[in-house]
């Protein structure tokens, strides 16, 4: 199954980032008021999606579960295909649109997810409709950054060092802090262009 939604009744905190473009996340003690809330959640955010909803009662809230999104992981490993794939968000699409037009006035989007993920599901919502003040994004640790190369302009997701391998030319790519909110991407450049093959060792991403 590649999601379902369901009809229901009822992190660690973000710091100023030295690079403007890195986004700001604020994450209210609990969720403004709305009658009508939509999350949209990948499996790693099952937990976190459970604390908002024992926060406070909610007229209406739906959920949209991707499954093929990722689950959570203390080691930052891969445990599944990611849903930015894009035959895996050509099947959710579909899906997503559909809960969107169901929305009511008013309506509040909520993402829980990796942060290429928030950034996807954003960019889609924004494109339908929606403006960033009816959209709050919880990006769960551990789920590792997209990196856009800027050489083959390939996406590597996933990504919790560098230098790392672009997935498309295998050159071997600095990931910097420039954040494209478009693109739901840091940038990468090839570490070694002034000296080809000196790449320095791999350090973990913050």
């Amino acid at each position: 199954m590649g999601s379902e939604i369901i009809e229901m009744k009822t992190l660690e905190q973000p710091t100023a980032p030295s690079i403007k473009s890195r986004p700001i996340y604020q994450w209210p003690d609990r969720l403004p008021d709305a009658g009508d809330y939509l999350f949209v959640i990948e499996p790693c955010g099952r937990e976190t999606l459970s604390e908002l909803l024992r926060e406070q009662a909610h007229e209406r809230v739906r959920i949209l579960l991707h499954h093929e999104g990722n689950e959570a992981s203390s080691t930052g490993a891969d445990l599944g295909p990611r849903r930015t794939e894009p035959a895996i968000w050509k099947r959710f699409e579909p899906k997503l649109l559909e809960t969107l037009k169901e929305s009511t006035v008013g309506c509040r989007l909520v993402v829980i997810g990796s942060e290429a993920f928030l950034w996807d599901v954003r960019g889609f919502a924004v494109a339908h409709g929606l403006v960033d003040e009816e959209i709050l994004l919880y990006p769960m640790a551990g789920q590792g950054r997209r990196v856009f190369c800027a050489h083959c302009r390939t996406f590597t997701e996933g990504v919790h060092v560098s230098p790392v391998a672009c997935t498309g030319c295998g050159c071997y790519l600095e990931v910097r802090d420039h954040f494209s909110r478009r693109l739901g991407a840091y940038m990468g450049v090839r570490v070694d262009a002034e000296e080809p093959g000196a790449v320095p060792q791999q350090e973990e991403l913050n």
